[in-house]
């Protein structure tokens, strides 16, 4: 499995380069995860939760827009999602909460409790490293 090289590169455009690859491939989500990711609470996270194998990825690709992967149900089903990303020295953050939006694509509602990822610079390209609830 081969990453385009510019998906190895420690800045928003590598990350985003990175992070479609990471979220339609399961190979790619398999090889840059860490064996156990930490489970960490979204208000503090400095305070870990627990640590398992990686679950489910959430965030899925739908017809161009990202979306809540909720095994089980069609893709067609999958709520989108609003997404942010926030790069902060070696690491990057991916907030992400089921929502609704508008025909222009603005955010009119967010469902349900914000999640996130933490991605790590490390061995010279990203890892999955924790999950935030």
């Amino acid at each position: 499995m081969q990453l385009p090289p510019e998906a190895c590169v420690k800045s928003e455009d590598g990350f985003a380069s990175f992070f479609e690859q990471f979220v339609y491939e399961a190979p790619v989500r398999a090889a840059y995860s860490a064996p156990t990711v930490e489970v960490r609470d979204i208000k503090d996270p400095a305070k870990l939760l627990g640590s398992e194998q990686p679950g489910p990825f959430r965030i899925a690709m739908v017809d161009n827009q990202w979306s809540y992967n909720e095994p089980g149900k069609d893709a067609g089903q999958f709520a989108r999602v609003k997404m942010d990303r926030t790069l902060n020295g070696d690491r990057m953050r991916v907030d992400f909460v089921k929502a609704e939006f508008s025909p222009d694509e603005e955010v009119t509602k967010t469902l349900g409790k914000p999640e996130a990822y933490v991605f790590e610079f490390k061995q010279g390209c990203w890892q999955l490293t924790q999950q935030l609830r």
